[in-house]
């Protein structure tokens, strides 16, 4: 196994250092190294991460977590670091979404719609990218969560995983093959 990353999660906060981290109905990170296709939003992490438990609402700004990635229950180390805040007002656009890749030098931030400023030293921000509208047949519960198009970015898709592919249809087979013909043209497919 490769050596053990080490990375700083900090949320500065715009109001003054040492208050509580406010504006979150849900706060977490997590360790990531993996993903279950039929799942969106925090589960679709569940089977395949580790959660860092000081994240989370309320947590004292400008107080830095540090983290080293364990070994993950396969012994492998963990691939990122997933940080994702629920915002109380606003609805989803206000919501907080940074996924990083770890980096000996790297460093990685976003504004939160709250002023906070979320840092983490010891990796690179790696993209969300949007899916495309019914992306291998799946609702826009999927589509549209950003954990869920970022695991198909980061991950690629199993597969063995694709529940119509039993009997699809001629158009549908059609659609999805032009969907995955423009997938496979984006820059973030490596």
């Amino acid at each position: 196994m490769s050596p053990q990353a080490q990375l700083r999660i900090d949320f500065e906060g715009y109001r003054g250092s040492g208050g509580p981290v406010i504006g979150w109905r849900y706060l977490w990170a997590i360790e990531v190294w993996g993903f279950d296709h039929t799942q969106h939003c925090l589960q679709t992490f569940a089977k395949h991460s580790r959660r860092i438990p000081e994240v989370k609402p309320g947590m004292l700004s400008d107080t830095p977590v540090e983290v080293t990635f364990g070994p993950t229950p396969e012994g492998r180390a963990p691939s990122f670091l997933y940080v994702c805040g629920v915002a109380v007002v606003g609805g989803y656009r206000n919501n907080l979404h940074l996924a990083v890749k770890p980096r000996r030098g790297g460093f990685a931030h976003i504004t939160a719609y709250t002023g906070d400023v979320l840092t983490v030293v010891g990796g690179d921000a790696q993209q969300i990218p949007e899916l495309p509208h019914l992306y291998k047949g799946m609702s826009s519960e999927f589509t549209t969560c950003r954990n869920f198009q970022w695991a198909v970015a980061a991950f690629g898709w199993p597969r063995t995983a694709f529940p119509s592919d039993a009997a699809p249809s001629q158009a549908s087979k059609f659609n999805r093959a032009a969907i995955e013909e423009k997938i496979a043209a984006e820059p973030w497919r490596r």
